[in-house]
């Protein structure tokens, strides 16, 4: 076999995903109500996102290790840890990532939502 003719045929590009938004969850998936869920699907619209489009962690703290080996486009977390960062509701950069802290999704009140909201939009705005 020729390796020129099957590097362009295949070539790396083709391999590479690109980053994807991590959401990070204090609870297991399975443990999650559907509230928790209907929660997290109109977060995610409202910056239009789906679950299917994002990668969900569940974990109570994360590492900036971790976060390397996933290489995300931004973290979204919800009762999570993240070693470094200490700010709810802001734009926090871990590494030249986007990352926002929020409390855990059953405990989101009117204000905390509002908090997460502005946040958001001034990531995707």
């Amino acid at each position: 076999m020729n390796p020129e003719i099957i590097e362009q045929t295949f070539p790396e590009e083709l391999y590479k995903l690109p980053p994807i938004p991590l959401i990070a969850l204090s609870k297991d998936w399975t443990e999650m109500t559907s509230v928790e869920r209907d929660l997290l699907s109109k977060i995610l619209a409202s910056i239009k996102l789906t679950l299917g489009n994002v990668r969900i962690v569940c974990c109570q703290s994360i590492v900036k290790k971790e976060i390397a080996s996933y290489q995300p486009q931004l973290i979204l977390a919800f009762g999570v840890e993240i070693l470094g960062i200490k700010d709810l509701y802001e734009v926090n950069q871990l590494d030249g990532i986007p990352c926002i802290l929020a409390h855990p999704l059953l405990e989101l009140d009117e204000s905390s939502k509002k908090r997460l909201w502005i946040a958001l939009k001034s990531l995707f705005s």
